[in-house]
């Protein structure tokens, strides 16, 4: 098994090794959510070599019982592919998924780190339901490392953003109210 390291509670690195081509953390998440976020990373000591299989990290949602898979990116060291094609895998929409770069949270030990956020709308096959958040470290097994960190992943409620925009409504109707009953 490759190492994982938890460097904080919040965040969780992977480290390629001679042994392990795939190493993976799992990360339950669970149901009800509208919107999926996370912080994920990855460096490496490898020199891009057109035709050449580099090390890689890829983010993937899954459905646990209805088998659903949604391929959210892939990185390795010539950069980020934004929902890779997946035989089988759910097709999403790039209009529902957004990258923005970000500082590490982790010191970078091989060059640097590419670092982002993710905010994808799930499609509907995968709303409201508890789902598995996998990060996939592949290793060709050439003895240069890689790294890859993820953190901060959360599926907010599709109710909370809803009951407070409902319950500022119903608070501006009272004030309006009882402004209007002292005329």
């Amino acid at each position: 098994m490759g190492a994982a390291t938890a460097v904080h509670p919040a965040v969780v690195v992977l480290d390629t090794d001679l042994e392990n081509a795939l190493i993976t953390e799992r990360i339950l998440l669970p149901g009800g959510g509208l919107v999926f976020s996370a912080e994920f990373g990855f460096e490496t000591s490898e020199v891009v070599v057109d035709n050449a299989i580099l090390d890689s990290m890829t983010l993937t949602l899954v459905d646990p019982i209805g088998g659903q898979v949604a391929v959210l990116a892939t990185l390795d060291g010539a950069g980020l592919i934004e929902a890779p094609d997946s035989p089988g895998a759910l097709v999403l929409d790039p209009g529902t998924i957004r990258f923005r770069t970000m500082e590490p949270p982790v010191a970078s030990e091989l060059g640097g780190w590419q670092s982002f956020t993710i905010t994808v709308e799930l499609p509907p096959e995968l709303r409201d339901l508890s789902l598995e958040f996998f990060v996939d470290l592949l290793s060709n097994l050439d003895g240069v490392p890689s790294r890859a960190f993820v953190g901060a992943t959360a599926v907010p409620e599709p109710g909370t953003a809803a009951v407070a925009v409902a319950m500022g409504l119903a608070g501006w109707c009272v004030w309006r109210r009882r402004g209007l009953a002292g005329r």
